[in-house]
């Protein structure tokens, strides 16, 4: 049965008479009403919004009837009304059918969330009397020690730290590294991580943990995943000298479980006895836990609610009238705007829904506007009390809908947080993580790191990013700049360890922008300057800079060099093309670069795409025209062949001459050459040129003494004789003999 009944307080004869006449009557349809459309809960926010419609229209006032705060049966059964279409988000009939348990791995499908009667409430259900707050309960243990923060500590990088060697030493310390290691077998590839390092303060903190023990906790395994969670939360902050957990359920009623101690034993003996029953109180359960609270002397104070839906009690106003905001076109409900002076101690609803009527306009004849308790805001406006109390409270919405998770994220305060949980089986580490979160030394914290010049992320490597906690960075387009963002430090380095850490790691490699790159000793930056912003243990905001890391990339240069004839440095304007070969990632598909070389262009060609380690050769492409030479790291080789190794550098020269064949002169005497003819001298001259006259490769004269070979001077101007001259390949040459002279005597050269 909807709680959106409209109620009157006639008799139900006379009210069944008098609804009918008005049903008759023209222009009276607006007696029985849809119910409103539209936002189920309003944020904060919006009730500012609403404050226009925050006093009813006082020519309505004497046609407005209250409506006392009964269970909505008993008021259906003394005034029975018409039926009332319910609205979109809601469902007619309650579920009166026994509540079955499901299995702990299953999630409820859509169908089982009900905004009517979310507890599942049997028909005719009346809530237990709710005897109020208990002030008066005070910490069930004191702390060891009550020892306060030291000095606020920023976050430092040591010189050179070492992940898994060094770490914070004082409590609240924050460590920050950054490694740039090779990657084993490969070149110009190295593994970047950033990892952050907090020591836990030894502060105090008392910590409530507010459990919903409402029936709908019956369904799919949710208690006892709760019961499981909460004993996980009570492991891993105890025990401990400095911290205290308690523990306070809510239903209809709110109970504490246990007053706040750090005897494990009792607070999983409370958890372990928890049972679900009845609606939600959620408002109750948040006051009782700060109530608590306000009887602690913790430097930091934590309630940490679990919920599976939305509230269906809350506390009575004295004057709601003065807190309202539109609910649909026509109606209004309270808002979470209303300070902490405007709530008693009375509780009102009757566990069926989300809101509840207190009173509605028309007198006998009840028309819009209808106005309601919204449930959901009061707690939120109960969680703001606690957050101005100095209270930080988290939330945990365990398989709740978008209204529940609205409710329950807009009552976070502090550092808390409200996180969505779907499956039962993630509960445990969502408890664990808060946790850790409580004593953290770094809340909040985001990085932004981008890649030093001539580095970045290969985009095959970019699936394989990773960090701790999973999923909590981007990459930019250009995989040239990462945002991070840890959050709080919850995981410790190892089990019992009061250091967390957050880590990051990926792979960068070199590209041709390390060619502008500024380099130190002949190192390069990994990394440009990556800092980190977070909130310390002392809730103090701070920044630092991460360590850079250097590396010294593996790379090598080829160098042309053309050379004439003569053997002197000539720029002319041709490609050589030069092949480098080498191993790589797949032995079918081997490292292969062609190179294309230009003698006028005078630098070095800086080659950066080594990634493996092994053997490479360099060898120029066969040139007819031209001779080939190397030089390698200065020294004249036959042949260039490498082992590249991290760190390596090599330096390749390749040297062109004009290729060149080598004239020689015989003279032979033929037919009947008398004895003088063998003792005569022969003179004569000798001119090469390739493809036309002015482009000269060789010229001179010769000269021999009988049937021998001629002796020749490279050019006409005379120079030591030789038997054989360089011709460039493919000139001509034109060999001349001059005419002989018996009677002159030898001459010599």
């Amino acid at each position: 049965m909807s709680t959106h009944m409209r109620r009157v307080s006639v008799v139900a004869i006379l009210g069944l008479v008098l609804a009918l006449f008005a049903w008759m009557l023209p222009g009276n349809a607006s007696a029985v009403s849809e119910e409103p459309s539209g936002p189920q809960v309003a944020a904060v926010a919006e009730s500012q919004e609403a404050s226009d419609v925050a006093e009813p229209d006082e020519t309505v006032s004497e046609d407005v009837a209250p409506v006392e705060a009964q269970p909505a049966e008993e008021v259906a059964a003394e005034h029975p009304a018409p039926a009332v279409e319910p609205a979109d988000s809601q469902v007619a009939e309650v579920a009166d059918e026994p509540v079955q348990e499901q299995p702990a791995n299953e999630e409820p499908v859509e169908d089982d969330f009900v905004a009517s009667n979310p507890d599942h409430l049997p028909e005719g259900y009346v809530a237990p009397e709710f005897t109020g707050i208990d002030y008066n309960v005070y910490p069930a243990t004191d702390f060891a020690s009550n020892m306060k923060p030291r000095a606020v500590r920023m976050a430092r990088s040591v010189e050179d730290p070492v992940i898994g060697e060094d770490h914070p030493q004082d409590p609240g310390d924050v460590l920050l590294f950054k490694q740039a290691k090779p990657v084993d077998g490969m070149l110009n590839t190295w593994d970047v991580t950033l990892r952050v390092e907090g020591k836990d303060i030894p502060s105090t903190s008392d910590v409530v943990l507010v459990i919903d023990t409402s029936g709908s906790m019956n369904r799919f395994g949710r208690m006892q995943a709760a019961k499981n969670a909460a004993n996980a939360f009570v492991d891993k902050l105890l025990p401990s000298e400095n911290t205290r957990i308690g523990v306070v359920s809510f239903e209809s009623v709110v109970q504490i479980r246990q007053a706040l101690t750090n005897n494990a034993n009792a607070l999983k003996g409370a958890i372990n006895g928890l049972q679900a029953n009845g609606g939600t109180f959620t408002q109750g359960g948040v006051r009782q836990a700060q109530a608590m609270l306000e009887n602690s002397s913790a430097d930091h104070k934590h309630i940490v609610l679990l919920s599976d839906g939305v509230p269906t009690f809350s506390y009575e106003m004295s004057n709601p009238d003065g807190y309202l905001q539109d609910y649909g076109p026509r109606d209004f409900e309270t808002t979470a705007a209303a300070p902490r002076d405007a709530y008693t101690d009375t509780r009102v609803g009757d566990g069926t829904d989300l809101r509840y009527q207190y009173k509605h306009s028309g007198g006998l004849f009840p028309r819009p506007p209808y106005y309601y308790y919204n449930h959901g805001n009061s707690a939120i406006a109960e969680a703001g009390f606690a957050g101005t109390a100095g209270s930080n409270v988290w939330t945990v919405g365990l398989q709740t809908d978008s209204i529940g998770n609205g409710i329950l994220n807009d009552m976070t305060k502090g550092v808390g947080t409200f996180t969505e949980v779907t499956n039962v089986e993630q509960l445990t580490p969502v408890f664990e993580q808060i946790a850790g979160a409580i004593a953290s030394a770094v809340k909040d914290a985001s990085v932004n790191d981008p890649m030093g010049t001539g580095f970045e992320i290969p985009t095959a490597n970019v699936d394989a990013i990773t960090s701790v906690p999973e999923n909590t960075f981007e990459i930019n387009d250009e995989n040239s700049h990462i945002t991070w963002n840890p959050g709080t430090l919850t995981t410790p380095i190892e089990e019992g360890s009061d250091i967390r850490y957050a880590e990051l790691k990926y792979r960068v490699s070199i590209n041709d922008d390390i060619l502008n790159a500024e380099a130190a000793d002949g190192k390069y930056p990994t990394n440009g300057d990556a800092k980190i912003a977070y909130v310390d243990a002392y809730g103090v905001s701070q920044t630092a800079s991460f360590p850079v890391p250097y590396v010294n990339p593996t790379l090598y240069t080829v160098q042309k060099i053309l050379l004439d004839e003569n053997g002197n440095t000539v720029q002319e304007n041709e490609n050589f093309n030069v092949n480098v070969n080498g191993p790589d990632f797949n032995q079918d598909n081997p490292y292969q670069r062609q190179l294309v070389l230009n003698p006028s262009d005078v630098a070095k060609r800086v080659i950066t795409d080594l990634r493996i380690t092994g053997k490479y050769t360099v060898a120029e492409e066969e040139d007819s025209d031209y001779t080939t030479t190397y030089k390698m790291n200065g020294v004249p080789v036959d042949q260039v062949t490498f082992i590249a190794e991290e760190g390596d550098d090599h330096e390749i020269v390749v040297i062109n001459k004009p290729a060149s064949g080598q004239l020689a002169i015989t003279k032979q005497l033929a037919g009947d050459a008398t004895e003088m003819a063998q003792e005569l001298t022969y003179t004569g001259t000798y001119r090469c040129a390739l493809g036309n006259e002015d482009n000269v490769t060789a010229e001179g004269t010769w000269k021999v003494t009988g049937e021998d070979a001629a002796m020749l001077t490279p050019n006409a101007e005379g120079a030591d004789a030789a038997d054989t001259v360089d011709v460039k390949v493919n000139s001509t040459c034109v060999i001349s003999e001059n005419p002989v002279n018996i009677d002159e005597n030898k001459a010599e050269f």
